[in-house]
């Protein structure tokens, strides 16, 4: 696989969406809480179906949907710099995780994303607070998260 996509939306129309492309590899997640926005990915290395969607590179991953996990989203962005030494920190970083995807958007390619799943969100919160780079302010100065259920 070379490139994801993911789009977010209400739970009817991306059914419709996953019923009208069947040789897609699609994974819908959940709002976690009170969210309206259900996440549909697509791991199909197909070109986009998605109007209002968003690509991804993948740069990295080993990656399966697992029951009753919580999925997390980070996105931050980079500029030439900070790339360099988030390379040098990314394998400490990823060295611990059973399951993660890492992309980066195809024409701005300052823009990245880590997609995790874990059993409770106080694991995710636990690893987050043992990484450097996530305390980092000036590396990961726009670092966005967002978590969905299985």
């Amino acid at each position: 696989m070379k490139q994801f996509h993911l789009t977010l939306g209400s739970k009817e129309i991306l059914t419709k969406v996953v019923a009208q492309h069947n040789d897609r590899n699609f994974l819908m997640l959940k709002p976690f809480e009170n969210e309206t926005d259900f996440l549909l990915l697509d791991f199909s290395d197909l070109p986009t179906v998605f109007k209002a969607g968003l690509s991804f590179n993948l740069l990295e991953g080993k990656f399966e949907l697992l029951p009753n996990q919580i999925y997390c989203l980070d996105y931050f962005s980079l500029d030439t710099n900070q790339q360099k030494e988030f390379q040098q920190s990314k394998k400490q970083l990823l060295e611990k995780l059973s399951t993660f995807v890492l992309g980066q958007k195809p024409k701005r390619d300052f823009e990245f994303l880590l997609i995790t799943n874990w059993s409770q969100i106080e694991d995710y919160q636990y690893w987050k607070s043992q990484q450097d780079i996530w305390q980092n302010k000036d590396l990961l100065n726009s670092n966005y998260v967002r978590y969905f259920n299985s």
